[in-house]
């Protein structure tokens, strides 16, 4: 598989300046996807619930009005996600594992393309990988 270059590389002393602004910005998605986690499982058991009553007979139409309505907030929810993440490509970078705060910035390193990996929480880059290579791939920058 032949991957588009980046627009953007940074060197390493860059894409380090770089650290406190993704560890902000990723920090921040990662708190929001937790909510986002939390509400979409609040929707989820409301709706089981709501088809449990359905099936008894005891559910009302505003109760299938309110599952709608966390639907279309998680939606909007989503969205907000999306815009979040897009603060991070923005600059370039990939995001590897929202989870774990892996993100992965373009460079070159000894005339070669690679990517620099950060991991939120650290205070600098300690790893690198080949630019064709898989993110979990990873070598250290030594």
């Amino acid at each position: 598989m032949i991957m588009k270059k980046p627009e953007r590389y940074y060197t390493l002393e860059e894409a380090t300046a770089l650290i406190p602004v993704l560890d902000s910005r990723i920090r921040h998605l990662i708190a929001k996807k937790e909510i986002y986690d939390r509400r979409h499982d609040s929707a989820f058991m409301h709706e089981l619930i709501t088809e449990a009553e359905k099936v008894s007979g005891g559910t009302s139409a505003s109760a299938k009005e309110e599952v709608e309505r966390d639907y279309i907030s998680l939606e909007e929810d989503l969205l907000d996600l999306q815009r979040e993440a897009s603060k991070i490509t923005q600059l370039g970078c990939l995001i590897q594992g929202l989870e774990t705060g892996w993100v992965d910035l373009p460079g070159i390193r000894n005339g070669e393309f690679i990517y620099f990996c950060w991991k939120s929480g650290d205070a600098s880059i300690r790893f690198y990988r080949p630019y064709e290579s898989k993110a979990d791939q990873r070598f250290p920058l030594e």
